[in-house]
């Protein structure tokens, strides 16, 4: 693609976009993801998800137990 990179493992890293190797997996729900970067923003989400609170009656889910 003509991209340089100062660093042999950041053009490492980019190639696998060019090849599709996908190599970090989510052991929560197995979406895999090309970068480490991204895996962890993933993952702060299911962290995120795990403390909201789901109303029984609406299935809503609250942030805040003020509002739920």
């Amino acid at each position: 693609c003509g991209k340089s990179f100062r660093y042999r493992s950041n053009l490492l890293e980019h190639r696998r976009l060019h090849l599709g190797e996908k190599v970090y997996r989510c052991e929560l729900c197995g979406k895999s993801f090309f970068y480490l970067s991204s895996i962890l923003r993933h993952q702060r989400a299911h962290d995120e998800a795990r403390r909201r609170l789901r109303c029984a009656a609406c299935l809503k889910l609250f942030k805040d137990p003020r509002y739920f």
